[in-house]
Formats: structure tokens, sequence, C-alpha cells
């Protein structure tokens, strides 16, 4: 395979991992915080799974904002022939 081409791929995974994995490791807090605040209160799962949940992913997504922008800018930049 072109070396162009892998570079292209790896780029495109990376981007994807970039956004999908600080999404998912805040689910997986956000779930345990969740289960150890209604533990903790005796308030229902549904009163604070969702605001936790919000809170949670929005932090993991500017949390890795700079992350996220590396690899796109290396993606666009390679995707139409940059260096």
């Amino acid at each position: 395979m072109n070396p162009e081409v892998m570079d292209l791929v790896v780029d495109a995974l990376r981007l994807v991992v970039s956004l999908s994995l600080p999404v998912l490791g805040a689910t997986v807090v956000s779930g345990l915080l969740s289960g150890l605040l209604t533990g903790l209160t005796g308030w229902t799962e549904g009163t604070l799974s969702h605001p936790i949940r919000v809170f949670c992913v929005a932090a993991a997504l500017l949390f890795s904002a700079g992350e996220l922008r590396t690899s796109m800018l290396t993606f666009a930049t390679r995707a139409w022939g940059g260096p």
C-alpha cells in the first residue's frame, strides 16, 4: 500500500479515536459517579444520571479539544497534499 495512503488512514483513525475515547471514558466515569451519588444520597438514578453524564462528556470533550484539533489539522493537511 502507498505510504501516503497509509499515513492518511492512520491520521483518520487517530481522529476517530481522539473523539471517541474521551466520550467513552466520560460515559464510564459518569456512570460510576451517578451510582456512587445515588448510593450515598438515596436519590433516584434518573435524577442524577443525565446531568452528571452531560457534565462528564462536556468536560472530556473540552479536555481533549487540543488533541482533537491537532488530529483534525494533521488529517486535513495530509488529505489535501500538505507535508
